[in-house]
């Protein structure tokens, strides 16, 4: 099996910097031997970037701490029966999670208030497959050209 049949053009995973940049790892970038600091619009991106991967962190610490099990999960990757054995584990725990989440006990500031779409057809284009990049860095690229373009807009 190939990535590809696993993401769809809009998927892609965040990762830090220790990650190599690919078309379906966005990576946040670093600075090369020499650099004092980062261009202005990297350092946009990673402090952007950041915000979400703090947000994912968040969700799998709450699920890590509702289902001790996962905390200690040892399960050695041999086969690809090791790795269904994992996603169905996290998948029965995620959706006890959920069903917990109805229960209507569930404190307020456990709840986060979504943004309203913002229609901007340079993020539809990307997230809807645009190849106005095609190589693996210039994916990440392509996400904080967005990014800066948003900003730019919701600035104005």
């Amino acid at each position: 099996m190939k990535q590809d049949d696993y993401f769809d053009h809009a998927e892609f995973i965040i990762g830090d910097s220790a990650f190599n940049p690919s078309k379906r790892m966005i990576s946040a970038y670093k600075r090369n031997a020499g650099e004092s600091c980062l261009k202005a619009e990297n350092e946009f991106f990673n402090t952007k970037m950041s915000s979400a991967r703090f947000k994912s962190e968040h969700c799998i610490g709450l699920i890590k701490n509702q289902f001790p099990c996962l905390r200690g999960l040892n399960v050695r990757i041999k086969k690809p029966r090791d790795v269904k054995k994992v996603v169905q584990i996290f998948t029965a725990c995620i959706i006890s999670h959920n069903l917990l989440l109805s229960e209507p006990d569930i404190p307020e500031e456990w709840y986060e208030v979504c943004e309203e779409d913002m229609g901007n057809d340079v993020e539809s284009d990307i997230l809807n497959g645009g190849d106005r990049y095609a190589g693996d860095e210039d994916r990440r690229e392509q996400v904080k050209h967005t990014l800066i373009e948003l900003f730019n807009a919701a600035s104005l």
